[in-house]
């Protein structure tokens, strides 16, 4: 199963294949296109292949299953005979299909027997196929896909039981090659299962009696037509009793299943047999068919889903799939009833299991209240109708009067609210006030008394005269209707004696009863809160000086202690072990004691360089200068320092001027030349520059770019903070890529990073082209 839904799920239908040109299809069955089941089996095709410029349907219908004993091996060659004379004929008028289709295992095995080219050569999709083992046959043809209809007698046994049907079965099983697979799948199903009967073996009368008195498990009743289609009495039954008679069981307490598709089981079309089920397609949804002729439904697939369930595998045929490829395909299945005949079991589809699927059900049969809707509409519309003219009218005229009585009483109660509003909100020193269309606020007397106005009307722009900080803030925040709701400080120096003064104004735009945007707000005294935030600020910035001076003097600690150390020990070792030492071994010393000086004076020069800046913005003078010169002086004064073991290329762009400070520039790109040295091991260092263009016009970027350790995302803005460094353990004092920063803002440009971990890093200067 798992296999087969990954292959069904693989080949669902999209409808966006495309062929070099329209595609012959061939579709065989053994039922004459003019019979209803044959006209079913083609409408459903013709449907699911409904794209006449894909797709071309062609029928082979009619009458190929022979009314003769069918378990001999000549049945088959008498068939597949059948067979080649049609295909021959197909191909004499000039159809050549792309894709044959087989449907049923009569017709299926009979092509298997077929020496046709077609059968051998063309794509073969056996369809509904319950048998496809019998003989290896269909297996030995690598050209054959089947889609099996697993034979499942249980669960429409079951199926039926749910739906309250009599437990006594009747079902057909004769003598031919397919009657011993029927056989073989109930014995497999229900044989050992002691709540089934199947006596396959003897068909006796004393089972064919009253139903008051028959065992209330359910009863699988072979009879065997064969005999009765040719006039015979069945010889394992009383001589009194005739087949054709057991079959009249319309108030016989029994229940009639087609478990196979062949000659002598249709007919039993011929019988009165009440409702019968199948586990096949076939009579299933026929509108012309009498209701004691009609199958009434069953588990099975139907002739819809089969032509789905085949057009997803012909598709892929059709694009070259190779038919071997394929597996055994199980169909899916489902459990179908007609609405026609099913009513007689029960009045509506919601009586029914929840996983019965209906054909030719009408919406008011659905359920009981869709058929009170269905039978009493127009009751229901009249009575709506007088309830809207009569009751309506009545309920608003009533409504109207309740609403202007609480408007009345809302009305008075907003006036005295108000008022008691002003006074507590005058208490606490906050007040309210309204902006109007003309330009004018509207404040309280006791507002105005407050700010030492004359008036409880101001001109807007009067008001805003007496404001220092937020004046704009607060303009833009009134005129925009956009802002539902704002607070802002503003710093005011109030007449008469211009006191200073902090207020929170909240701005608020709401719609009035008619639409209309309206401003109003309230102000709040805030000196307090104000001069507190003030101190605030101030212990915060204190705060953070104080930490920024500690951090300098550990990192400066630790990190001049290193080198003072190494220059300390190595020197204190050449002077006392001097004699004891080699040449080599004084050599090394030597040259650590100087590595030790250069980075001890690399690590002052910086410090010494970022004090000189801290705290200001520099003024560089700047002048017209060529980045090819700069980026040359760059690249020379690095060749000889860079490690043999890593490569320094050279990536020179288009030569521009920049207005820049060139010992500034020379200074930055130095940092970022070190910066890669230090922490790349291998690979290569890049030096160069690129031409960018962006909405500021266009502008060079002098980078680095290494391929070394790289810098993590969330470092990669913290390290232009002074004394951040991403290894503690490194060399440094953090503050080189702070002080490339403030060089870069001295000259308008900015310092632009791109870096991944693991993979390296680019560090480049951007400076506008002059």
């Amino acid at each position: 199963m798992l296999l087969t839904a990954v292959v069904l799920n693989a080949c669902q239908h999209t409808g966006d294949v495309t062929f070099p040109r329209r595609m012959n299809i061939l579709v065989v069955h053994e039922m004459p296109t003019v019979e209803q089941a044959g006209e079913a089996v083609a409408k459903a095709f013709n449907e699911e292949f409904a794209d006449t410029t894909r797709y071309r349907l062609r029928y082979l219908f009619g009458s190929y299953a022979s009314y003769i004993r069918v378990n001999q091996h000549s049945y088959y060659s008498s068939q597949a005979s059948r067979l080649n004379s049609r295909f021959n004929a197909e191909q004499q008028q000039g159809f050549i299909p792309d894709v044959v289709v087989l449907l049923d295992d009569l017709i299926a095995q009979a092509g298997a027997d077929s020496d046709h080219p077609w059968m051998k050569q063309k794509p073969v999709v056996c369809l509904n196929v319950m048998y496809p083992e019998w003989e290896g046959r269909l297996a030995q043809h690598k050209n054959f896909v089947v889609m099996e209809s697993k034979a499942e007698p249980k669960k429409n046994i079951d199926f039926i039981r749910a739906l309250g049907r009599p437990s006594w079965i009747f079902t057909v099983i004769d003598s031919t090659w397919l009657d011993d697979k029927v056989r073989s799948s109930i014995i497999e199903q229900i044989g050992n299962d002691d709540n089934y009967i199947p006596d396959l073996n003897h068909e006796t009368y004393p089972r064919l009696q009253g139903y008051t008195h028959r065992d209330s498990r359910s009863t699988l009743i072979p009879l065997n037509l064969e005999h009765a289609v040719f006039g015979k009495r069945d010889s394992t039954i009383n001589a009194d009793f005739e087949v054709t008679g057991a079959l009249r069981i319309v108030n016989n307490h029994a229940t009639f299943l087609r478990l196979k598709d062949d000659c002598y089981i249709d007919r039993s079309l011929n019988l009165n047999i009440d409702l019968y089920f199948s586990q096949t397609p076939r009579y299933f949804d026929l509108k012309r068919m009498s209701a004691l002729q009609t199958n009434v439904g069953g588990y099975f697939a139907s002739n819809a889903q089969l032509a789905q369930q085949a057009h997803t595998v012909i598709d892929q045929l059709l694009s070259g799939a190779d038919p071997s490829s394929f597996p055994v395909i199980e169909l899916q299945k489902d459990y179908w009833l007609d609405w026609r005949v099913a009513k007689r079991i029960y009045p509506y589809a919601e009586d029914f299991p929840k996983y019965v699927r209906f054909v030719n059900l009408p919406w008011e049969k659905k359920s009981r209240f869709n058929e009170f809707v269905f039978d009493h509409w127009r009751k229901v519309l009249i009575a709506i109708i007088v309830i809207v003219a009569i009751v309506v009218p009545l309920v608003m005229t009533m409504r109207g009067r309740k609403q202007y009585r609480q408007l009345l009483h809302q009305g008075n109660k907003a006036q005295r609210d108000k008022k008691k509003i002003e006074d507590i909100l005058s208490a606490t020193r906050s007040y309210n006030w309204d902006y109007h269309p003309d330009g004018t606020i509207h404040i309280s007397a006791a507002f105005s008394k407050a700010i030492g106005a004359t008036r409880t009307v101001i001109p807007l722009e009067d008001l805003l005269g007496f404001i220092d900080k937020g004046r704009d803030q607060l303009r833009e925040a009134i005129h925009d209707e956009n802002v539902e709701h704002c607070m802002i400080t503003v710093i005011a120096n109030l007449p008469p004696k211009g006191e200073r003064h902090a207020f929170i104004v909240h701005v608020n735009h709401i719609s009035d009863e008619e639409g209309a945007i309206r401003c109003m707000g309230f102000s709040i005294f805030n000196d307090e809160e104000y001069e507190t935030e003030r101190i605030r600020k101030q212990a915060y910035q204190l705060s953070e000086e104080i930490n920024v001076k500690e951090s300098f003097l550990a990192a400066m600690s630790h990190e001049i202690r290193t080198p003072l150390n190494a220059i300390v020990g190595f020197a204190d070792l050449l002077v006392k072990q001097y004699d004891m030492l080699t040449d080599k071994e004084r050599a090394v010393y030597a040259q650590y004691i100087n590595d030790s000086k250069d980075q001890l004076l690399n690590l002052l020069d910086d410090v010494m360089n970022y004090s000189e800046r801290k705290g200001e913005k520099l003024s560089l003078e700047l002048s017209r200068k060529s980045v090819l010169r700069l980026m040359n002086e760059v690249y020379y004064a690095h060749t000889v320092i860079v490690p043999k073991q890593i490569e320094l290329k050279w990536a020179p762009g288009k030569d521009v001027n920049v207005k820049a400070n060139r010992s500034a520039v020379l200074q930055i790109m130095s940092n970022f030349m070190n910066n890669a040295i230090k922490f790349t091991e291998q690979g290569s260092i890049t030096l160069g520059w690129d031409i960018v263009t962006d909405d500021q016009g266009e502008s060079v970027e002098m980078y680095v770019r290494d391929t070394g350790i790289g810098i993590a995302e969330e470092n990669q803005q913290r390290i232009f903070e002074q004394f951040y460094k991403t290894n503690s353990h490194s060399v440094g004092a953090g503050i080189g890529l702070a002080l490339c920063n403030q060089l870069a803002e001295s000259m308008n440009g900015k310092i632009v990073l791109k870096s991944k971990l693991g993979e390296g890093s680019r560090f480049s200067l951007k400076l506008h082209i002059e």
